[in-house]
C-alpha cells in the first residue's frame, strides 16, 4: 500500500518544487494532483496545458520520488446548461490528452448534480441523470482510450453515481477497461445508512472490486445527524476490513488521505501505516 495525499490538503497552493518537498517531507508517497487547487499561480482555461508545464510539474515530483497517482478534474458532467456540460467535458478531455506528460495515468472526477453547485437533487438519482452521465462518459472514455488513460469515477452519495447498485449499472453500460473506480467508501455513507459501513464496504468490493485503481481514505463521526470528518483513527470507521482486502487483493495500491488540515493528514497517514503493519 502506497499512501498519497490531495496536495492542497499540506500547505494550499505552492510552486511544483516546494508543493513536492512539501508531501515528501511529510511522509506520503504519492500525491492527487489537482492544479488548480495546489499549483500557485495556475488558473485553468482552454489550451494552458502543454507539454512544457507538464514536464515542469512531473520532474520536481519524479525528484521528490512521489508519484503523481491521480491527476484531477472534478467537473459536472450532467450540468444542467448544455454548453457549460460541454466545455467542462472539454476541459476534462483536455487533461486526458496531457496525463501522462503529468507522469499520470488517472485522470478523476465525479458524477455531477443538476444544481451546478453540487448540492443534492430528487433528479441526481433518476434514470434521466444517469442516462445523461453515460452520454458524457461514453465521450470521455473514448479520449482515454486514445491515450492510454484511465478515466476513474469517484461515488458520491448526492451525486449521480451514489451507491453500490449505480456504480454495477455504470460499469456493464461502460464495460471500457479505461474506465475504472476511484473507491471513496465514506461518500456512499449518509445519516441514515452509516451503521451499515462494513455491509456496503463488503457487498462494493465483492461487486466491482476489481475495477478498483484508487482509494480515498476517511473517517468520521456523528453530530446532530450529519457526518463530520475527523482525522483517521479517531472516528467511527473500521478500517480492517478494507486494509485486509487490499493487503490481499491490490498490492502497492494507491491510497489517498482525504484531509483539511495537515495534522489531520499526517495523523491519518501514521494510522494506516501502524495499522496495516499489524496486519
Amino acid at each position: 500500500m502506497r499512501v498519497g495525499v490531495r496536495a492542497q490538503d499540506l500547505r494550499g497552493r505552492l510552486p511544483a518544487e516546494e508543493l513536492a518537498a512539501c508531501v515528501s517531507q511529510n511522509g506520503f508517497n504519492s500525491v492527487q494532483l489537482t492544479l488548480d487547487d495546489a499549483l500557485k499561480g495556475f488558473v485553468y482555461r482552454p489550451g494552458i496545458l502543454n507539454t512544457g508545464l507538464a514536464y515542469h510539474v512531473a520532474q520536481a515530483f519524479r525528484q521528490e520520488r512521489v508519484q503523481t497517482a491521480v491527476f484531477s478534474c472534478y467537473i459536472n458532467p450532467v450540468h444542467p446548461d448544455p454548453e457549460q456540460r460541454q466545455f467542462q467535458i472539454a476541459k476534462f478531455k483536455e487533461f486526458v490528452r496531457f496525463a501522462r506528460d503529468f507522469d499520470c495515468a488517472i485522470v478523476a472526477t465525479e458524477t455531477g448534480s443538476i444544481c451546478p453547485d453540487g448540492a443534492y437533487d430528487p433528479w441526481n438519482h433518476s434514470e434521466e441523470a444517469f442516462q445523461c452521465l453515460l452520454e458524457s462518459l461514453r465521450e470521455m472514455v473514448a479520449e482515454a482510450e486514445k491515450f492510454g488513460v484511465t478515466v476513474c469515477v469517484e461515488g458520491v452519495d448526492r451525486l449521480v453515481i451514489h451507491d453500490v447498485q449505480s456504480f454495477r449499472q455504470m460499469l456493464n453500460a461502460l464495460p471500457s477497461d479505461n474506465l475504472q473506480i476511484l473507491f471513496d467508501s465514506v461518500n456512499l455513507l449518509n445519516a441514515q445508512n452509516y451503521t451499515s459501513a462494513a455491509a456496503v464496504i463488503e457487498e462494493a468490493l465483492s461487486s466491482f472490486g476489481e475495477r478498483i485503481a484508487v482509494f480515498h481514505m476517511k473517517d468520521f463521526v456523528v453530530e446532530n445527524g450529519t457526518l463530520r470528518r475527523v482525522p483517521i483513527g479517531e472516528g467511527v470507521m473500521d478500517f480492517l476490513p478494507l486494509l485486509r482486502y487490499i493487503k490481499e487483493n491490490k498490492p502497492y495500491v494507491n491510497v489517498i488521505v482525504e484531509e483539511y488540515w495537515p495534522e489531520g493528514a499526517v495523523k491519518s497517514l501514521q494510522y494506516l501505516k501502524d495499522t496495516y503493519a499489524k496486519l
